[in-house]
């Protein structure tokens, strides 16, 4: 009855994280791993900007590597990148 499907609550728990470390902290990037069953929070990953990187070995075991940088997300989300 009106509900999200779970994907839409952890997509925008992503999004907002990602605005916040992008635009008011000084990373430069942030990576994640996800077990490789796990299809639909590799889907959120992506849809929020991160791109793939393949297999990545973790806390001992193989999991799914993905990335996201400053400057990919200023660019996917318009913002304008400062130089100095």
């Amino acid at each position: 009855m009106g509900s999200k499907p779970p994907g839409c609550v952890c997509f925008t728990g992503c999004r907002r994280p990602l605005k916040f470390v992008f635009e008011e902290t000084t990373i430069p990037e942030i990576v994640a791993v996800i077990e490789p069953e796990n299809l639909a929070s590799q889907h959120v990953l992506e849809k929020s900007g991160f791109t793939s990187e393949g297999p990545r070995r973790a806390y001992a075991e193989e999991y799914s590597g993905f990335r996201i940088t400053r400057e990919q997300w200023l660019v996917a989300n318009r913002r304008v990148i400062e130089t100095s």
